[in-house]
């Protein structure tokens, strides 16, 4: 089979795939009816997802339904983003503390950093228990060239930083972007010193940040959480006052990602809680 008839296949079985988000169970000339391919061709691609749990028949010549192969994906995204399930309430009382719109990247596979997922959480009511957050979303973040992308860095370890920094380009965003690879490796050896990773307009002109790391009790990176905005409501006496809380936050879901016995208490994530009613990590 040439490549291009693969990749139609290939597209083929993925919208038959898809008619299950809308439907429980399909025959297959439901299949064919509604994915106007040819009802053989759905009969063979039909059979192929069976045959590997995609898709499940309950009865001969019954109708079609999703199979259990899809749990072993769930299972996997869940992992991915555990760093979201288990920091949300602290994200959240982040904002409430700050009054600012907090950014958290996840590092969806360490040896893919530029699959790190962004999400912005959004305090939309002091003083109330609701909020907002935009769904993650493949970023393309520039690690060198941001915050966030700065404290992930930091998390790895040594060897898999230098093999970063020796297949990263170090491409310019502005004037300011961080492009030589020493320099580069002095500023996060200060950024694992210090906990915190700053971008001065170095991604983009006008813009600034402060990002702490998160890492789990393997000591493998996990994301970073940060602040980011105009550089005009940014300037370093601003930064100075919210970096503690941004590493305090960062510290605090780290230990919630450890075993459990270094667990903070469960009330202490409830709703209402303020990051000030947790004593700072030394």
């Amino acid at each position: 089979m040439s490549e291009q008839n693969t990749s139609k296949s290939v597209d083929k079985a993925i919208d038959l795939l898809e008619l299950f988000f809308a439907h429980d169970e399909l025959t297959l000339s439901e299949l064919s009816e509604l994915s106007g391919i040819q009802r053989s061709i759905v009969s063979r691609l039909v059979a192929t997802l069976a045959n590997r749990g995609y898709l499940y028949q309950r009865e001969k010549r019954g109708k079609y339904s999703l199979g259990t192969t899809y749990l072993n994906y769930s299972g996997l995204v869940k992992r991915r983003f555990r760093l979201r399930s288990v920091g949300m309430p602290f994200f959240i009382g982040l904002t409430r503390q700050l009054h600012e719109t907090i950014s958290v990247g996840y590092v969806t596979d360490p040896n893919r950093l530029s699959l790190v997922a962004i999400e912005s959480f959004h305090d939309t009511s002091q003083g109330s228990l609701t909020y907002s957050a935009t769904s993650p979303e493949a970023a393309g973040l520039p690690m060198h060239a941001s915050a966030i992308g700065k404290a992930i860095l930091a998390k790895l370890p040594e060897e898999s930083f230098e093999r970063f920094l020796a297949e990263a380009s170090l491409e310019a965003y502005s004037s300011r972007t961080i492009t030589d690879k020493n320099v580069l490796r002095n500023q996060i050896a200060k950024t694992r010193a210090k906990g915190i990773a700053y971008d001065d307009e170095e991604y983009m002109e006008g813009l600034r940040a402060v990002a702490a790391g998160v890492e789990d009790n393997q000591g493998v990176a996990q994301g970073a959480i940060g602040v980011i905005g105009p550089a005009f409501m940014y300037p370093d006496s601003r930064m100075e006052e919210i970096a503690p809380a941004i590493k305090n936050c960062a510290q605090i879901v780290s230990l919630e990602l450890s075993s459990t016995n270094q667990r903070i208490p469960r009330e202490a994530a409830s709703a209402g809680f303020s990051l000030r009613e947790l004593r700072p990590l030394k």
